[in-house]
């Protein structure tokens, strides 16, 4: 019997899968008997995907939803690497690395923003988790930033009081940024911020 998107916390099983670029990703929450998530290989150039109507009077919301997605490769000239060790002086080296990669991407205008982020998720995961540490920049529609390390605890946004010392970064950070998020790894978690560029 297969679980619907979404529903319930009944255990399922993780894989790991290859998917081409192009490939298209269709996940669905219909029912037991309802499609299982699939996957299609891309047969044509990649386009935008169409929108769902939103339901009006006619069409009533069934309370079933379909999640499509294509997969696309980024040129690895847009992706940088940095590993770190779990010390304090990470965080200087970090600044000053992305500070030389956006250089080279010509994106010097997002200096002080980024420099602020990655000092702000580097410091999270020194305070807050073991071991080493990676940083990773993207350069797409917009910038990522994503900082790897070995906790399994999500990090939340603390409501310091005027007198407090710290927990302000994560609220800088969603000020500061696009959207911000975490995903988990069989060795800890990605806490990734996105940046306009």
């Amino acid at each position: 019997m297969r679980t619907p998107l979404g529903s319930g916390d009944d255990p399922f099983e993780e894989r790991e899968l290859e998917i081409a670029s192009g490939t298209e990703l269709l996940l669905s929450s219909h029912g037991p008997a309802g499609p299982s998530p699939r996957a299609v290989p891309g047969a044509e150039p990649a386009r935008p995907l169409p929108r769902r109507r939103p339901p009006g009077p006619t069409a009533p919301d069934d309370g079933q939803s379909l999640l499509r997605a294509r997969t696309r490769r980024l040129d690895p000239q847009n992706v940088a690497t940095l590993r770190l060790p779990h010390e304090n002086a990470a965080v200087g080296v970090a600044r000053s690395w992305t500070r030389d990669q956006l250089t080279r991407w010509r994106l010097d205008h997002l200096d002080f923003n980024t420099t602020l982020v990655v000092s702000e998720l580097v410091t999270n995961a020194i305070r807050y988790a073991t071991g080493p540490m990676r940083l990773r920049l993207v350069r797409d529609r917009r910038l990522t930033c994503e900082v790897y390390d070995t906790s399994s605890a999500a990090p939340h946004p603390r409501h310091p009081t005027i007198s407090d010392q710290g927990g302000r970064g994560l609220r800088i950070v969603a000020e500061l940024t696009t959207s911000i998020g975490t995903r988990y790894t069989p060795a800890g978690e990605i806490v990734r911020a996105e940046l306009g560029v």
